[in-house]
């Protein structure tokens, strides 16, 4: 993996010039699991694979935590508005119609507080397709003039034909309860925007392999299926 700018990593692994997913990481930082995550999207859905690291909207530099020190991140996440990580988002998705002048799709798909970000990033209109794993406080209030995540993503790209959202979470995820996934359900139903919960028998955070105390091989399993499915299906 190459970082080609201060905020922004992509996969060395060569694909489609026409596909672009960009990765949210969590609190922690772009560690190896993401890094790794954009080759194997790169190299199994011909998707070219990007990290953005979200935390530099508000810090202005690189910062990554041990997965033992969620404080740290937690302050950077705490002062972070949806405000701030638009216009990071937009210089992204301009660095990368520079490497990829042909792209069409530009996929964002992040984990926990990054899966938060990636439903607004539907804000972005070049955004045709969002995968938010386990993204909390998804449907808190003032996050974004006002809405929450999801709220501005409805507002912004209501019956919007060309957006495809998958949210992903673990069904025993004690940070994101059944009522909060019936309320993205509701929202995005009401807005007319194509989408698809999943819930899985898991709890928080059990996608990262990385994360011994919450990894869920059985689960992330198959969520990778369901969410290649989906990527490849863009394809088509």
């Amino acid at each position: 993996m190459s970082q080609i700018s201060e905020f922004l990593y992509a996969s060395d692994v060569v694909t489609s010039s026409e596909r672009a997913l960009i990765l949210l990481p969590e609190i922690f930082g772009v560690k190896h699991f993401t890094r790794d995550l954009a080759d194997k999207v790169a190299s199994e859905t011909n998707w070219s694979g990007y990290v953005l690291d979200h935390f530099y909207a508000v810090t202005g530099k690189i910062q990554v935590f041990d997965y033992d020190d969620a404080g740290s991140g937690s302050k950077i996440m705490d002062q972070m508005t949806g405000e701030m990580f638009l216009p990071l988002l937009e210089k992204a998705i301009s660095l990368i119609r520079e490497r990829q002048p042909d792209v069409t799709r530009i996929a964002v798909w992040g984990f926990c507080f990054g899966g938060k970000l990636a439903y607004l990033s539907g804000v972005q209109p070049a955004v045709t397709d969002i995968v938010s794993c386990y993204g909390g406080a998804s449907t808190r209030p003032g996050f974004y003039a006002g809405d929450s995540a999801v709220a501005a993503l409805g507002r912004a790209r209501q019956s919007d034909s060309e957006l495809r959202v998958l949210g992903v979470f673990g069904a025993d995820d004690p940070m994101i309860p059944a009522d909060d996934r019936t309320k993205i359900d509701e929202a995005l139903s009401s807005a007319k925007i194509q989408h698809d919960i999943k819930a899985y028998d898991a709890g928080h955070a059990f996608f990262n392999e990385d994360r011994t105390d919450r990894y869920d091989a059985t689960a992330a399993q198959l969520a990778w299926v369901d969410i290649k499915q989906f990527l490849i299906k863009a394809n088509d």
